[in-house]
């Protein structure tokens, strides 16, 4: 809420680190209160992302539910 209120970005991006639990644990939530996030959003993978045990997981729920742009080993020019 407090992102969305500011308006003040072309795109948001997201450098890791952003959950800390199974995607089991929180898939409810995270997911979809993230997808109220308006404009571009990139997201890189962190360790915690990766300790989840779901990485996987994480990263096709970010892409298909909450709409990111999830960089593998990609780049935008």
């Amino acid at each position: 809420a407090q992102v969305r209120a500011l308006e003040p970005y072309d795109a948001l991006v997201i450098v890791g680190d952003l959950v800390d639990s199974s995607y089991s644990t929180i898939q409810d939530l995270v997911p979809k209160c993230l997808a109220k996030i308006k404009g571009p959003v990139f997201f890189v993978t962190g360790n915690h992302e990766l300790y989840t045990g779901s990485l996987d997981t994480w990263i096709a729920a970010l892409r298909k539910d909450a709409g990111f742009h999830v960089l593998e080993n990609d780049c935008f020019t």
